[in-house]
């Protein structure tokens, strides 16, 4: 017996070292696999007298294999020992557990210290984090065969994944990431908080978890920074129930105010606001500001205007004075709003304070060229465009560029060619050097004047003076050759052959798209996932959707690596293309190849199917994703978008029972905390003229009243709203009513007739059909400009590109509200 137990102990100690010595010379190579491996024989091993010591040099070697490979950068195989390290811990006996265990833990210590190191922004962080999540969500699953006390992680290093994913979150840029690893990781941040809070798992020194206020607020403004102010408002809670968590201070309540500003809810903004005083929070200027850019950020512009006049004023005791930053913020919303004067008189007083910067000389063009007053705007330039630059600190480009830049584009956007050109020689004239975004605009401009060569041989300008173009610039050039605007009579639209609203002649500025694709791909510049959406988007507004050339397209860019394979936007667009071809068979195929669809993708799928005059098909994708029992994951609810798809399908029937079950949609709406814009309030309104002079119930006139009431709070600019409230009296008024006559002091109607004002405001605008000025995906670039913005903030997504989505360019067509 002794005899036989001896072959087995030198079998199995030859064979592990001769696995470690293959391991070792095979893990070191560029492309190593590192498979999963079990080791069944360890036990065995480790249960003879004087045989634990090659166990452990093995797990020791393994160890610095990981950790070798991480230095490499080569996380992914990295990790992979370490899976096989916690198998080792499954197979070996107690006796070998102890320092198998403390090894097993060092090396996951080790190789989340450099998986969790600055920096925390771009894909190769994004890879690093993720890789070091994995390798805690090992130890964890695996917490029961650790010995004690190394089944818990250590605090340091769960606290370096959080500060990790915070900072990867704070610096997030959806336009830089394309697959699902690379998304923000809000929910595990959440989640490492509480574990952090509860202790649960956690090895901390003397059992302490308490958690610093400048690590509950890094993680706060993470959440706000790209809008999931649901789990920041989770935060907020669980820092409040916590004994040991740090009181709420004024930086919390400061980053909650930005949060729900960038997402326009101005309801939150004042709830927060009445929190922060009624918990004794003393306001500094720091925080003044960020309630003046909330407002502002609101549309809230006169709420805005009353706090910086009350800092101005000084009227209060202790009241915080505006600075700098406090007036170039009330000047940015002055820009933002077109309200010239304002931003006028405000720079003045700028001006005799010795407050005015370079951001004041910026901002005020942006506000003069919002308000069109381009003169002013170039006298502005021509006096305070800075010269004396050398002085400045080392900078890339001039700081007026910007300046120059929203002034070019602003010519673009109207138009005017000549002057934009202009704009640029005045640009090198004065020693401003243009950059890639400046460039950019003029190419997008040329581009959407369909003057090619002119724009072919600018890009070539662009190299010869040192500014390489990127696939920001290819993007404004493809994107502005695909652009379109609706010009034509209805006489004309008669007789010019289209498809979904674009002419014949489109289809060639599509080959010119492709001929400038096949361009920037032999200057070397890598098409992303922009790229493949403009171009996807025009395959679907051809006079013949070309659906086949999209599914080659897509192909061919994920075989060459250029998009990562079944891309969420991606597949959505092709939603839309077999949407535009009408094939709803094969749109439903794609739709259901999506394991996690985002909201966007829903709405999608939801105006496919009525686009193709099956709105039952929609209805029934609604239940499912949204009121059905067994829902999947995905969204938490439906959006304003979702709503305005259904709502228009259900007006598009054109009968009385239809437009009462919009209403109905509409009421359910609200009751899920969704307020319309502008063009659902006009879509409905439009519906009320159009059926105003058939029989009322009273239903009908308690809905209009409370759609006049949800549009009190929508940023009208001034008399828009009175306007409308006046048409409505006037269709009304034929059905009057006891309940109309209850409420309408309160909605300040006059009774003075004038039916005629309603139809000719609505005729006056194109509303008095549900699909004319206002469609929901159709219009033209002008029509909704104004608006994408606002879409882009109710999906809670991040601009594609942030030029992109300043110049317009960012949602593929502008025309399309809907991306």
């Amino acid at each position: 017996r002794r005899g036989t137990q001896m072959k087995w102990a030198a079998f199995i100690i030859g064979l592990l070292f001769s696995e470690a010595s293959a391991f070792s010379s095979y893990s070191f190579r560029d492309q190593c696999p590192a498979p999963s491996r079990r080791f069944e024989p360890l036990s065995v091993a480790a249960s003879l007298d004087g045989q634990m010591i090659p166990i452990l040099e093995h797990a020791n070697q393994l160890k610095r294999n990981s950790l070798e490979l991480a230095k490499r950068s080569d996380y992914s195989n990295s990790v992979e020992i370490i899976r096989d390290l916690v198998a080792m811990l499954d197979v070996a006996n107690e006796p070998t557990k102890i320092e198998l265990g403390s090894i097993v833990d060092e090396a996951v210590k080790s190789f989340t210290n450099m998986a969790f190191s600055q920096p925390h922004r771009g894909r190769k962080a994004s890879k690093r984090i993720h890789h070091g999540l994995q390798a805690i969500d090992l130890h964890l699953a695996a917490s029961d065969a650790f010995p004690s006390p190394y089944a818990a992680i250590p605090r340091d290093t769960l606290l370096r994944a959080l500060r990790a994913v915070s900072g990867f979150i704070s610096n997030y840029k959806k336009s830089e990431y394309d697959n699902d690893i690379d998304s923000p990781r809000t929910e595990i941040a959440f989640r490492l908080l509480q574990r952090l809070l509860t202790g649960n798992g956690v090895r901390a020194p003397n059992g302490k978890n308490f958690l610093s206020e400048r690590d509950f607020n890094a993680v706060l403004n993470a959440m706000s920074n790209v809008g999931r102010m649901d789990l920041a408002h989770k935060i907020v809670a669980l820092q409040k129930r916590t004994p040991s968590a740090p009181p709420l201070g004024i930086v919390t309540y400061s980053i909650l105010l930005k949060g729900y500003g960038r997402q326009r809810d101005i309801h939150n903004v004042e709830m927060t606001l009445l929190q922060a005083e009624n918990n004794g929070i003393v306001p500094d200027t720091i925080f003044f500001n960020t309630v003046i850019d909330a407002f502002i950020n609101c549309r809230s512009i006169a709420k805005a205007k009353i706090v910086f006049n009350q800092m101005v004023s000084g009227t209060r005791k202790n009241q915080p004075r505006p600075n700098q930053r406090t007036y170039n913020t009330m000047l940015k919303g002055f820009a933002q709003n077109a309200l010239v004067q304002d931003a006028l008189q405000l720079a003045e007083k700028m001006e005799s304070k010795r407050l005015w910067d370079d951001v004041t000389t910026n901002t005020l063009v942006s506000a003069l060229v919002t308000g069109g007053d381009f003169d002013q705007a170039e006298k502005i330039l021509s006096i305070y465009t800075k010269t004396e630059i050398e002085s400045q600190p080392p900078r890339q480009y001039h700081p007026n560029v910007e300046a120059y830049t929203e002034l070019l584009d602003g010519y673009a956007k109207v138009g005017n060619l000549e002057s934009a050109l202009n704009t640029l020689r005045l640009m090198r004239n004065r020693n401003v050097q243009p950059n890639e975004y400046t460039y950019s605009c003029v190419i997008g401009a040329l581009a959407r004047a369909k003057k090619v060569e002119q724009a072919e041989k600018l890009l070539q300008f662009m190299r010869r003076t040192g500014v390489k173009p990127s696939v920001v610039t290819y993007n404004a050039f493809i994107s502005g050759l695909t652009s379109q605007k609706e010009t034509r009579t209805e006489e004309q639209q008669e007789v010019i052959p289209m498809w979904d609203g674009q002419d014949v002649d489109f289809d060639k500025d599509v080959d010119e798209a492709v001929r400038i694709l096949k361009v920037m791909l032999s200057q070397g510049v890598r098409p992303n996932v922009v790229t493949t959406l403009i171009i996807l988007e025009a395959f679907s507004k051809c006079s013949g959707p070309m659906v086949v050339e999209a599914r080659s397209l897509v192909s061919k860019f994920e075989a060459d690596g250029l998009i990562p394979s079944n891309q969420l936007r991606i597949k959505t667009a092709m939603i839309r293309v077999l949407g535009a071809a009408k094939d709803l068979k094969s749109a439903l195929a794609e739709f259901r190849t999506l394991t996690n669809p985002d909201i966007i993708a829903i709405n999608a799928f939801l105006d496919v199917a009525c686009r193709c005059n099956q709105p039952t098909i929609a209805f029934s994708t609604f239940a499912h994703f949204f009121e059905s029992e067994d829902r999947p994951e995905g969204p938490e609810g439906p959006d304003l978008i979702t709503y305005s798809i259904l709502i228009n399908s259900k007006l598009k029937q054109n009968n009385v029972d239809a437009a009462r079950e919009a209403q109905g949609l509409y009421m359910e709406m609200q009751s899920r905390g969704i307020s319309p814009d502008i063009t659902l309030f006009d879509t409905l309104l439009s519906n009320l003229v159009r059926g105003g002079r058939v029989a009322l119930r009273k239903k009908d006139i308690q809905f209009t009243l409370a759609l006049l009431k949800s549009g009190e709070k929508l940023p009208w600019m001034p008399g828009e709203f009175e306007e409308r409230k006046q048409t409505a009296r006037a269709v009304m008024i034929g059905g009057m009513s006891e309940v109309w006559k209850e409420n309408e002091e309160y909605f300040g109607m006059s009774f003075e007739k004038q039916e005629e004002k309603g139809d000719q405001l609505f005729k006056k605008k194109g509303w008095n059909k549900v699909d004319s000025g206002f469609r929901l995906w159709g219009g033209t670039m002008e029509s909704t400009e104004d608006l994408s913005s606002v879409f882009l903030a109710e999906d809670n997504d991040e601009p594609l590109d942030e030029f992109l989505a300043s110049k317009g360019w960012n949602d593929v067509d502008s025309s399309f509200r809907f991306f």
